[in-house]
């Protein structure tokens, strides 16, 4: 189990977050003891999406849309 938490991290300082959370994810699901499934979650909280970046960027798609719209009712 600490290989797997070892490489999750690994995976984590060299920027291959999706590696990252494949390996926490199996890890979460699979592990014992409750510290190795705390550390696994703390990976899958450190590399979920930020929900205020959804928010953003749906914000944004709405403007895009109105913009289009109003521009396409001239």
């Amino acid at each position: 189990m600490t290989e797997s938490l070892d490489a999750a991290h690994r995976a984590f300082e060299r920027g291959d977050f999706r590696e990252s959370r494949r390996l926490a994810s199996a890890l979460k699901r699979t592990a014992t003891d409750e510290a190795t499934r705390s550390a696994a979650d703390a990976i899958l909280r450190r590399t979920s999406v930020d929900p205020a970046i959804v928010w953003l960027s749906a914000a944004c798609l709405a403007f895009f849309a109105l913009v289009i719209a109003l521009s396409l009712r001239n």
